[in-house]
């Protein structure tokens, strides 16, 4: 039962209506979401209590619910749910094809996300003038004019019949406008409305109510959707988390807006495989995919002191990746260690391990590493790749060229190997590397010398012989 102190707390809106039976309160709910996960509470919150976030509880006005829309259905059993084959529609790029699953699924949304002059907008612009020949293609942008998407698809050679563009991010007004569309791209989700809803686009009521009005619209005509989004400072998907938990696919565009190479990460896809990577180039004409992941490494397999070459594995797919590191007196009190694409903890925690095993001062040396082209990895089996891009730096000793260190190190500094350990030095061979310093493999016989480490310490010895031999 209602009271006045649920009017002067503000915890019920009302709108009143009089009628012959007096005045109807229609109640308007009001809840608080965590940005981070999407944690609902009816009362403000400083720390989530799901996620331990602090500030993150933002204002959220439900309106009453007046029915849903969708037909009322009732459950039956799986056995006699008809089976139904969906033809899969080709992006017009092999890579983000096999990255979705095999091409995007009619009525799937798809939330892609990146830093703001990543390059999504033009990878959408492509993407629609491609599907443009075989149907309808709505690009929605709140962002720019008619005329600049106009002249962004003529610098593309992006201009197509059947691509229609709208200014106008009201979803439920866009909806209306639609004939048969086979692709409706929205750019971005930071600027979709929805008119019913009273607050600025971008907030989290803003952000839900439009994508759950999305999502009923992809479910009930078939309609493939793209969302474009933008990120954070901590590199998560700006809005609150729910978005991510709502749509089917969930891609992270990523790279370093100075260099040309780009990378698409899917963390979530309910259609195929999810950790998969696709590589593209920028060019002045838009994105190329890069179909060979061989292509970024330099043309000579050889460096200076502090280069060493690796291979990680992205889903299911090996890259050969190059490594560079620097070590050198700290100028401070405590020294730095500083990563570009290597998780901070992972390269703290094998300094200590080298320092510790082959007994270096590494406690009076700043490290820097850095993987070239703008890669993030996440994959242990590339310790030994930093391991021995430090120690090269650290005794200024260049590592043998075309040689290819694959392993996985312990606290203990004993050297493992994975479980795709022979899948890595195939595409190490195929990639013109003619040795590997690894664990041993099973089946090693690729065509390419294999160098056995089983423990830092021989890393350490094979540095200071060549110095010796140097």
């Amino acid at each position: 039962m209602l009271t006045w102190d649920d009017f002067i707390t503000g915890s019920v809106e009302s709108t009143c209506a009089y009628t012959k039976w007096g005045i109807f309160l229609a109640k308007k709910r009001t809840i608080y979401v965590c940005e981070s996960c999407g944690y609902e509470s009816p009362r403000w919150f400083g720390r989530c209590p799901s996620c331990g976030e602090w500030n993150t509880a933002k204002h959220l006005a439900i309106e009453p619910e007046k029915g849903s829309e969708f037909e009322r259905l009732e459950p039956i059993p799986i056995i006699e749910v008809p089976d139904t084959e969906t033809e899969r529609i080709p992006t017009g790029f092999v890579e983000l094809d096999r990255i979705l699953g095999g091409g995007i699924v009619p009525g799937s949304v798809v939330l892609i996300g990146g830093e703001p002059g990543i390059g999504k907008s033009t990878l959408m612009m492509q993407v629609s003038a491609s599907l443009a020949s075989k149907g309808n293609v709505y690009y929605v942008s709140g962002e720019e004019s008619a005329a600049q998407l106009k002249s962004r698809a003529g610098r593309l050679k992006a201009l197509r019949e059947n691509l229609y563009l709208s200014p106008d991010p009201t979803v439920d007004r866009v909806m209306k406008n639609f004939s048969s569309p086979l692709l409706v791209v929205f750019d971005s989700l930071q600027t979709m409305r929805v008119s019913t809803t009273e607050t600025l686009p971008g907030s989290v009521s803003q952000v839900r109510d439009s994508v759950m009005k999305v999502m009923e619209m992809a479910k009930r005509k078939g309609v493939a959707i793209f969302l474009v989004g933008h990120v954070t400072k901590e590199g998560q998907i700006a809005g609150p988390k729910l978005v991510e938990h709502l749509v089917d696919v969930v891609i992270y565009f990523e790279g370093e807006q100075r260099e040309e190479l780009r990378v698409l990460r899917t963390v979530k896809n309910r259609f195929g495989p999810s950790g998969e990577v696709a590589l593209f180039e920028m060019t002045d004409t838009g994105l190329k995919e890069i179909t060979n992941p061989s292509a970024i490494l330099p043309s000579e397999l050889s460096g200076a002191p502090g280069v060493a070459f690796g291979v990680t594995v992205e889903g299911t797919r090996p890259i050969c990746i190059e490594i560079q590191a620097l070590v050198s007196k700290t100028q401070f009190g405590a020294p730095r260690r500083t990563a570009l694409g290597v998780d901070p903890a992972r390269l703290t925690v094998l300094s200590a391990v080298l320092a510790r095993h082959l007994k270096l001062p590494l406690e009076y040396r700043d490290i820097y590493v850095g993987v070239m082209g703008g890669l993030r990895i996440t994959d242990p089996t590339t310790d030994l790749s930093l391991a021995g891009a430090i120690l090269s730096s650290f005794f200024d000793i260049p590592l043998p060229p075309a040689t290819s260190l694959i392993g996985e190190i312990g606290l203990d500094g004993g050297v493992r190997a994975s479980s795709s350990f022979s899948k890595r030095l195939k595409v190490a061979g195929s990639s013109g590397f003619k040795r590997v310093w690894g664990p041993e493999a099973s089946d090693g016989a690729v065509g390419i010398e294999l160098v056995r480490i089983d423990h830092v310490r021989e890393l350490g010895r094979l540095l200071t012989s060549l110095a010796r031999e140097g």
